[in-house]
């Protein structure tokens, strides 16, 4: 496979597990790395995973301080920027991070340029919408509820208009709840996994609303083959194509919940309020035009692979 690409937030949940999926298929990699430290927690995963290690290489740098010239290759063929910061509950409606990240990204994006790369990806959730969007739709919200939809939002519009500009195709990922091993340890799943093991009681909302779960190998798989179909045809003048990465079924949250607590052969007592929050059902279009064809890890299979990687120290 002689296809080069730079990956920036590479030590991330979702971003070792793409590395790993474009390793595996032959891609040749630099990872751009904040430190020694991210290196070795990134290889640590990659062996642990079984991953042939020989095709990547990397950069170690700030974002802010990011350039060509720190790069062995002079050209690289597609740069996927998932290095953003704030996606927490802390950090979304942090305007002082949000606004650093779209700086940062745009320091990527002109590196990408300066190496004369063809494509520029990056990922997006969610929670760039209104949470009473309903069905959520492969373009930008008019509107959004947080600092981190509004500052996706206008990285989005400058980077549709640079990669013109400048020969790149510019495709945003917009991602629905990852989960896998790994998965952050304040997430709905872990919280939830490590409490039904432990028999413990826990409060949840309604659950009613429709949800979207995907494992986040499912999503590395994903994002690649729509890369390789749009390396058929790099045209710049689509630049800004938005593309959902989801799973194909949307379900009741407490379904999700009453499967975490079937695997987990739990005894927990558990409790739903009122509380029916915000529903998360993505249109599959873009997946759909490019005619791809996914079978996911079913979400069970997904939850014994979490419980196996689970440490309570």
């Amino acid at each position: 496979m002689n296809s080069s690409i730079v990956i920036t937030g590479a030590s991330g949940f979702i971003g070792k597990h793409l590395i790993s999926a474009f390793l595996s298929k032959g891609y040749s990699l630099c990872a751009v790395i904040r430190s020694e430290g991210k290196k070795t927690e990134l290889v640590d995963f990659l062996e642990k995973n079984g991953t042939e290690i020989s095709n990547l290489s990397f950069v170690i740098s700030d974002l802010k301080d990011v350039s060509a010239d720190k790069f062995e290759k002079p050209v690289y063929d597609a740069w996927f920027n998932l290095a953003w910061g704030g996606v927490n509950r802390d950090g979304v409606n942090d305007y002082d991070i949000q606004d650093e990240n779209v700086v940062f990204s745009k320091q990527c994006l002109k590196c990408a340029a300066d190496l004369k790369c063809s494509i520029f990806a990056d990922l997006g959730s969610r929670a760039e919408y209104p949470g009473d969007a309903g069905i959520i739709e492969e373009t930008m919200p008019d509107s959004s509820l947080s600092a981190y939809g509004a500052k996706k939002k206008e990285f989005y519009e400058f980077a549709k208009e640079y990669c013109k500009e400048n020969g790149m195709r510019y495709v945003h990922f917009r991602v629905f709840s990852a989960m896998g091993p790994g998965d952050h340890p304040w997430s709905l799943i872990m919280t939830a996994c490590k409490k039904f093991l432990k028999n413990e009681p826990m409060q949840f909302g309604a659950c009613t609303q429709m949800w979207n779960y995907l494992d986040v190998r499912d999503i590395a798989e994903l994002v690649i083959l729509v890369y390789k179909k749009i390396r058929e045809d790099v045209n710049p003048e689509e630049s800004g194509e938005i593309i959902n990465i989801a799973n194909s079924i949307s379900r009741p949250l407490k379904e999700y919940v009453m499967d975490m607590y079937d695997v987990c052969s739990s005894t927990s007592q558990l409790s739903f309020g009122d509380n029916e929050g915000f529903p998360s059902v993505p249109s599959l279009n873009g997946i759909g035009k490019y005619g791809i064809e996914y079978r996911e890890i079913p979400f069970k299979d997904s939850i014994r692979d979490i419980i196996e990687s689970i440490s309570f120290d």
